[in-house]
């Protein structure tokens, strides 16, 4: 899970910095360097998501995480083909 939180962070600093999200995500803590505004943003969205299926009584690991790895999966192999 912490890679997951730390490429989501890195994908919202970029596009930040290249204007496509708001700039300010494409800054880092002035003293440790950190992706401190993509990290938090990334933070909400997962707590939001784990909110609604706690909120619904539904099991996160057996859906959430088995259906996106799925779609990445599907994206990748349809990227390569």
């Amino acid at each position: 899970m912490l890679a997951c939180q730390n490429i989501a962070a890195r994908y919202y600093f970029t596009l930040g910095r290249e204007g496509v999200f708001p700039r300010v995500l494409g800054r880092t803590d002035s003293k440790t360097k950190a992706l401190k505004f993509g990290s938090w943003l990334q933070s909400a969205v997962a707590f939001v998501w784990i909110g609604l299926y706690a909120a619904n009584g539904w099991d996160p690991f057996t859906h959430m995480f088995f259906w996106l790895t799925g779609q990445g999966a599907d994206r990748s192999t349809a990227a390569v083909n």
